[in-house]
Order: structure tokens, then sequence, then C-alpha cells
């Protein structure tokens, strides 16, 4: 923080982590609690 409060990205750099940072979609979160949930109650 050069000037007390703020704070400089390199928006390259922002940028490639963004796009490396995956965020599953709804509908991978539903099937994954569906597989969780039939694989507990196997047990």
């Amino acid at each position: 923080k050069p000037n007390g409060k703020l704070c400089f990205f390199d928006k390259a750099e922002l940028e490639a982590w963004m796009k490396n940072v995956r965020v599953a979609s709804q509908a991978e979160l539903d099937q994954q609690a569906q597989k969780y949930i039939i694989n507990r109650s196997k047990r």
C-alpha cells in the first residue's frame, strides 16, 4: 500500500488468477450432494 489506503493490482495477474479459480455450478453442487447422500447411506 504505497499511499496508505489504496491497493494496486496488476491487471494481467488478476485476470490469470480469476481464470484459474473455478467455481462449481449449481448443477455440479447438486450432483455432488446427491452422490454424498447415496454413498453415506451405503456405509
